[in-house]
């Protein structure tokens, strides 16, 4: 607000005095106001959220409910552990390293109903935690996980008759799980080494692959000590073991066709 005072000869001092006295405080009031205005908007201002569709740390709503086993397999070492302790960690881009020809349809086997394989929501594609995990039966008639020191997840694309492998990792990782956000976005779930020379303590992570971008982000657990992680890897095997019967795994293995044969 801009006040122009007209300075005009003659007339009662005393009156003028009094006339400047009150446009100085008329002025003071205008300024004020306009500031004090300003200053109640910002601090009525909202914080920044995350959308709707995201937990506050980035992760996808979407995911959570398919989480909820490996969430409870985690709590078994790291007490109230659930989805949004996750921490993100950064995105960067990615390509699949090799593929095969030969991508089997979808079938209702064994890796599918333990959700070792799971579908696609549009059931074009399926993703496999591990083509190198196997299972057998001991003498008792208890299943066994049988693994390899490498772990790989394999992505099958029905519509284009190919197998892709998304990742490779040999003893520092090991993937466990699959799961699908949408028709264009699949996580998966397992741990990993520490440190720049990838041999501190055992950390969990999930990794989020956008097939539209071409884009990987990760999310990590807080360090797991060697008792934390042993409580975990005991609770992750029961877990699985567990779906594996629900599924309705038969006594002979050669009944159970794996990835990684299918991949020969």
């Amino acid at each position: 607000m801009n006040i122009t005072v007209v300075k005009r000869s003659g007339g009662n001092p005393v009156a003028r005095r009094g006339i400047t006295v009150a446009l100085v405080v008329l002025a003071a009031a205008a300024l004020a106001g306009p500031l004090a205005s300003c200053s109640r908007r910002a601090d009525e201002r909202p914080q920044a959220q995350a959308p709707a569709d995201t937990l506050a740390n980035g992760l996808p709503r979407a995911l959570t409910s398919h989480l909820a086993s490996w969430a409870q397999v985690w709590r078994s070492a790291i007490p109230g552990f659930e989805a949004d302790s996750l921490a993100w960690e950064g995105s960067v881009p990615f390509r699949f390293d090799c593929a095969w020809a030969g991508a089997a349809g979808a079938s209702d086997d064994i890796r599918t109903r333990a959700r070792v394989r799971v579908l696609s929501p549009d059931s074009t594609r399926s993703l496999d935690f591990d083509m190198y995990l196997d299972f057998d039966r001991d003498d008792r008639g208890a299943i066994r996980l049988l693994r390899e020191p490498d772990s790989a997840p394999v992505l099958a694309d029905f519509r284009s008759d190919t197998l892709w492998r998304v990742a490779f990792c040999g003893t520092v990782c090991a993937y466990d799980g699959a799961y699908w956000v949408d028709a264009e976005r699949f996580a998966l779930t397992g741990t990993t080494q520490s440190g720049p020379a990838a041999d501190g303590p055992r950390q969990g992570f999930l990794d989020i692959y956008d097939l539209r971008t071409r884009m990987k982000s990760r999310w990590v657990i807080r360090l797991a000590d060697d008792r934390e992680y042993g409580r975990y890897a005991a609770a992750s095997d029961s877990s699985l073991i567990a779906r594996l019967e629900g599924a309705g795994f038969p006594g002979r293995r050669t009944s159970v066709a794996t990835a990684g044969n299918r991949l020969q």
